[in-house]
């Protein structure tokens, strides 16, 4: 819990007001990099090795209902970033394309609404919520197994209300 607390502050750190426009904000450059290590080597022995074996194994129709019903479960965050946002006509549309596929597309194991032209989900995210709200971008860090972070703390928002992204 208590690394949990210290990763949100460190993204929480404000950018300088002096700080280059467009370079990453990235004062923990030297722990990002060993993490950055560690990551890369779990992802060449072991989790690439699993990923490849499991595309193998599992029939690429079956790997595609898996990823629709994950897509179809961070809808339902999208919707509420979108309603933070004010983009009430994407919630709407994200929240009848949950609807549909849910229901009609057994879990959203179906994309039934894309067979029914109905508009693509919006993709909102915490992040970009935060950022309507005029919250700015915190330091760049990158965690243990999950990979780099723009910010913790808009990541953290994105991971509860979308918590397969």
């Amino acid at each position: 819990m208590a690394l949990i607390v210290t990763l949100v502050a460190a993204g929480c750190t404000p950018t300088p007001a002096n700080h280059p426009a467009g370079q990453a904000f990235d004062p923990y450059e030297e722990e990002n990099r060993r993490t950055h290590a560690f990551n890369r080597a779990l992802d060449r022995n072991l989790v690439g090795p699993a990923g490849k074996g499991y595309s193998g194994f599992i029939p690429d129709d079956v790997e595609n209902m898996i990823g629709r019903f994950a897509f179809n479960l961070s809808i339902p965050g999208a919707v509420v970033n979108n309603i933070l946002q004010g983009n009430m006509k994407g919630a709407t549309e994200d929240t009848y394309r949950f609807l549909v596929n849910t229901t009609i597309g057994l879990g959203g194991l179906f994309d039934t609404a894309s067979e029914l032209n109905m508009p693509q989900a919006t993709d909102a995210d915490f992040g970009q919520t935060l950022h309507v709200w005029g919250v700015r971008e915190g330091a760049y860090i990158e965690l243990p197994l999950l990979g780099p972070r723009p910010s913790a703390l808009r990541r953290a928002g994105s991971s509860i209300s979308s918590p397969t992204r």
